[in-house]
This record gives C-alpha cells, structure tokens and sequence, in this order.
C-alpha cells in the first residue's frame, strides 16, 4: 500500500495510511479521467484494486471458518473463557494440541 501511496504521490494524489484508505479512494481515483493518471498506471491500480477485493474476500471466508470452528468445539469456548483469548487464539491452540 505505501508503494501505492508513493506511486500517486508522484501524480499529485496524496491519501492516508492504510489499506482501507487506499481501497476507499481507489474506485474513485480510477473514475477520474483528468487526474493525469497514464493509461498503464490506471491499468496497474485497476489490477491492485482487484487483489484487494480478492484477498478481502479470501479474509471474510477465513474468518467465518474460524468462528465457525469455534463455536462447534467446546475447546475454543473454554479457552475462550481466558481474558485476552478470542475465537482466532483458542482456534490455534485447539489446532496445536490435537
């Protein structure tokens, strides 16, 4: 994301730290023909706009397994039980001791 940034930065568009920054913008940067965004640029971005969405959607899916494993071994919810340990951590520790 900060490659992303810095390659915008280059044409005039400056935006806020973070991936969801980048992902909110995106859409309306590739919008916007008088940015003087080339051709290959905008190409590029469409691309990276697309791998985003792609590994977001990757994300959601992990983490719906992840609860979904959690709520169906007893396990997770007694570890569940330790302060500061959630459905990511108990899923790992569950996973680890089989």
């Amino acid at each position: 994301m900060n490659q992303v940034r810095s390659l915008l930065a280059e044409y005039g568009i400056v935006m806020a730290q973070g991936v969801a920054h980048v992902r909110r913008a995106l859409p309306s940067i590739l919008e916007d023909r008088d940015n003087g965004l080339s051709g290959v640029i905008r190409e590029l971005l469409g691309e990276i706009s697309e791998r985003l969405k792609f590994i977001e959607d990757r994300l959601r899916r992990y983490d719906s397994r992840i609860q979904r494993l959690f709520r169906q071994d007893e396990r997770c919810r007694r570890l569940a039980e330790v302060e500061g340990v959630g459905p990511l951590t108990a899923t790992a520790l569950a996973a680890i001791s089989l």
